[in-house]
Formats: structure tokens, sequence, C-alpha cells
């Protein structure tokens, strides 16, 4: 609202808790006196998309906050998607192409490991997902089941119809490992870099890196053809470029990467002008050759 601009929310808290891979990266300066509430990115289409991630500064409390689906999966050496496909007949509903996994706990967690801040995350799966025996294997076998929050009893078809939680992640004590433990306490640490600026960067660098590849870029018809359409392309690069004019604005170096992804864009954008023109010229020319109607 202060940027003039109102949209409607894609997500509500009671829609998210459980459901989509979440990580919380905090950083707590126990010589920071002031006293407030801040709050930072979520002027940019991944936001407004999916409400994926946001800044907050509570007093002497900065915290990233990201969720997104399969974010954290990879890392958490849980069955990861490699790709998202939209469906064509409903490009809001989503399927994942899953990659193996060796189910080995990630100490390299990237752009999530802030030199000096906390790192807390749980991933979560939609277990119904597990229609066939190959994917039951992957997801239930004696790799996964300890780390599942709760144990997911399964009699019947009906009770596939839930997400199943891990435990939580974290690096407070010195190494990423699961915490089964859920009264442990955990102590929260200070960013070497302990800046505003420092994590707005890191929250649009886990946008680009880690959200971005995410969103699909391809569509799957009925019968299981996956093809690339202009829409979705004009959505994901503009994503991109937005991302990357916020890493400018900060003073970040792009490598020429903004330059070619704006060209890029352009391209697209004609294509979907001449999509567009072509396909109400066709329909003009349906119009007219139909016969006129009779009062």
């Amino acid at each position: 609202m202060l940027h003039k601009e109102e949209f409607a929310p894609k997500f509500r808290i009671d829609q998210r808790i459980g459901i989509k891979d979440r990580v919380a990266i905090v950083s707590v300066d126990r010589d920071d006196r002031t006293k407030g509430f801040g709050l930072g990115g979520m002027d940019n289409q991944i936001f407004r998309t999916s409400q994926a991630g946001m800044y907050l500064k509570i007093n002497n409390l900065r915290i990233l906050s990201l969720s997104f689906d399969g974010f954290v999966s990879r890392y958490a050496g849980m069955p990861f998607p490699k790709e998202l496909l939209a469906f064509s007949d409903d490009p809001e509903k989503h399927v994942a192409v899953m990659g193996r996994t060796d189910y080995r706990l990630k100490q390299n967690w990237k752009q999530f490991a802030i030199p000096g801040a906390t790192v807390i995350a749980q991933s979560s799966f939609w277990l119904a997902n597990c229609a066939d025996d190959e994917t039951f294997a992957m997801y239930i076998n004696e790799n996964t089941i300890p780390r599942f929050r709760r144990i997911p009893r399964i009699r019947k078809r009906e009770d596939l119809e839930q997400f199943v939680q891990t435990h939580l992640i974290s690096n407070a004590t010195g190494s990423f490992t699961y915490h089964p433990n859920p009264r442990q306490k955990l102590r929260f640490g200070c960013a070497n870099h302990n800046t505003d600026w420092h994590f707005m960067r890191s929250l649009y660098a886990l946008f680009i890196q880690e959200v971005l590849p995410l969103n699909p870029k391809r569509v799957v018809d009925p019968d299981g053809t996956r093809r690339g359409t202009t829409q979705l392309a004009m959505l994901w690069l503009e994503k991109a470029v937005q991302l990357m004019l916020r890493f400018r604005q900060l003073g970040a170096p792009d490598e020429g990467n903004f330059g070619l992804m704006v060209d890029e864009l352009q391209h697209v954008y004609r294509d979907w002008e001449e999509l567009r023109a072509n396909t109400l010229g066709q329909w003009a020319r349906d119009a007219s050759a139909c016969p006129p109607l009779k009062e």
C-alpha cells in the first residue's frame, strides 16, 4: 500500500504452515539497543505471485523468512523437485519432476548460511504424491522415517491425503543437523555482517538462486507432453530482470547478466505481441466468415 499498489494474497498463514518447505535465517545482536519494527523484500514479482519470502527486523533481531515448494529438500537430504511444471489446462497448479537423492543431510547450504547467523529449516511433502511403489519407496524408507516429526499412519488410501513434515534442521550446534527433540533449546548467533544491506542482498540472492529456478518455465499437457510457452517465459524473465535490478540498486555487481536478461525479455515481449496479434487476426477472419445472424 505504501507503493499505492494492492494485490490479492496468494497464501495466508494457515495455508502455508506445515505445507511448504520453510527456512528462517536469524541474527541477534546483543549490543543493538534500537527499538522498532521494519520489513522489506516485498516489492518484486516473486513476492507478488507466491509470497515466498521477506526480511524482518524486530528490535535487535534480524530474520529472513522464506517458504516455497521443495525449497530446502535437496539440502535436507530428502527427495526434491528438479523442475516444476504448470498444467496446461490450469497454470496455477504444478507438478514436480523429482530428482534422486543420496539422503545425506548437506553441510553446504550456499546462500542460506549467512556467516554467524543461525539457520532453522524444515522440509515438507504431500504424501498423496506417492501414487506408485517407486515414489512411495523414495519418500518412505529407512533414511526418511527417523526424520519425520510425526510418523504417518497409513491404513487405507484416504490416509495418504496429508502433509508430512520433517524435524527441524539447524546449524546452531556448529553443523547442520536434525533436531528430533522438540524441547531442545537453540542459541541464536549474530551475523558477521549484521546490517540491513547484507540481509536484503542475501534475500534477493536466495530469490534468484533458489526460488526462481523452481518457478515453472514449461507446461505439461494431459497426454504428458512438456513444452514451453511464451507467456511462462515472459513471466519468468520479468521476475529475473526485476530481481537483478534490485541487486543493482543495492550496489551489487551483475557481471553483465542484467543487459542480457533485458534483451531476452524484449524478444519474448515481441513474440507475445505477435502471438496476440495473430490470434486476434484469426478471430476476426473467423468472425467475418460467419453468416450474419438473423433477428
